[in-house]
C-alpha cells in the first residue's frame, strides 16, 4: 500500500538590511519598495517559492500592507496571519500560476515589536501546505503618543481659564449692580 506523503514547505524573507527601519516613511507618503525575493530550498533540495513579498518592513497599527507570494495550487484559498499571537488579517486565491497578492490591514490593536506575517494555503504539487513568511516590525505611529503630562497641562489651564471666566464675569456684575443704585 502506498501512502501518500505530505510536505510543509516553509520560507522565511531574509532581514531587509537594505531597508532600515529609520528610513521608512509615513503611510502618507511612499515607502521603502517592497521586499526582494530569494528563492530557498526546500527538504527536498528543489528550489521553492520566493518567500513572501510586502511592501513594508516596519508598518503601524491600521496602516494597509500589500501581501504578495508564490507556490500554492491553482485556485487554492490562502490564509494571511499576523504571528506572535495567530491573527488573521485576510484571505486571497492563488491565480492560474499560483500566485496572490492581496491587500490587508494591521489590525489596530495588534502590539508593538516584532512579529510576522505568514501566507499558508495548499502547495503547488497538490499535496502538502505551502507557507511563507516575512518578518514585519509593528511601531508607535508618528506622533501617536501624547505625553500625560501635556494632557494634565491643558487640563490646569482649562480649569485656569474657566476659574478666570467666572471671576471676571462675577466682578463684572458686582460692578455693574453698583453703577445702577
Amino acid at each position: 500500500v502506498n501512502t501518500p506523503s505530505t510536505t510543509t514547505t516553509t520560507v522565511t524573507a531574509p532581514p531587509s538590511t537594505s531597508h532600515p527601519s529609520s528610513t521608512t516613511l509615513p503611510p502618507a507618503t511612499k515607502g521603502p519598495p517592497p521586499s526582494t525575493a530569494v528563492p530557498t530550498p526546500t527538504t527536498g533540495g528543489a528550489p521553492s517559492a520566493a518567500p513572501l513579498a510586502v511592501t513594508a518592513r516596519t508598518v503601524y497599527p491600521g496602516d494597509p500592507v500589500t501581501v504578495s507570494g508564490s507556490g500554492f495550487q491553482p485556485g487554492a484559498r490562502i490564509t494571511i496571519t499576523l504571528h506572535s499571537t495567530a491573527i488573521v488579517v485576510g484571505y486571497a486565491v492563488a491565480d492560474a500560476q499560483g500566485r496572490f497578492s492581496v491587500k490587508v490591514v494591521v489590525p489596530h490593536d495588534a502590539p508593538l515589536g516584532d512579529h510576522h506575517l505568514e501566507a499558508a494555503g495548499p502547495a503547488a504539487t497538490g499535496s502538502g501546505q505551502t507557507t511563507l513568511m516575512a518578518k514585519v516590525s509593528i511601531a508607535t505611529p508618528p506622533g501617536g503618543k501624547i505625553p500625560w503630562l501635556l494632557i494634565a497641562s491643558m487640563a490646569a489651564l482649562t480649569l485656569v481659564l474657566a476659574a478666570g471666566a467666572g471671576v471676571v464675569l462675577t466682578s463684572s456684575a458686582r460692578w455693574r449692580s453698583r453703577q445702577t443704585v
